[in-house]
């Protein structure tokens, strides 16, 4: 499913926005920020299911560092070389993902 196909826009989209709203409505914004998780979750796992440990590990991680910042806020260096770590990391990921099997192809790599 692609962000610009028509069961994304009118199905997908749909039941995710509506019930969105009215959880963020009626229960509370907990289960509200939970469902757009799981759903965006769901609709990255539709294009390539193996693919779904990435980013759940990849959240996993820059949720534990964002911690770690969040308490070390008054050390400046502890916080910058976190941020810094945590930066290259996802770019690594994505170069990694993005680029290997196209260089791999190529005879490249």
């Amino acid at each position: 499913m692609l962000f610009n196909c028509y069961e994304f826009i009118f199905i997908f989209l749909c039941i995710v926005l509506l019930r969105c709203f009215i959880l963020s409505r009626f229960k509370s914004s907990v289960l509200s920020v939970g469902w757009l998780v799981t759903a965006s979750f769901f609709f990255y796992g539709c294009w390539n299911p193996k693919y779904l440990f990435l980013i759940i590990g990849c959240v996993i991680f820059n949720y534990f560092i964002g911690n770690v910042i969040n308490k070390e806020v008054k050390n400046k260096i502890l916080s910058s070389r976190l941020f810094f770590i945590k930066i290259v990391a996802n770019l690594a990921c994505i170069g990694y993902f993005k680029y290997y099997f196209c260089l791999d192809d190529t005879g490249i790599s």
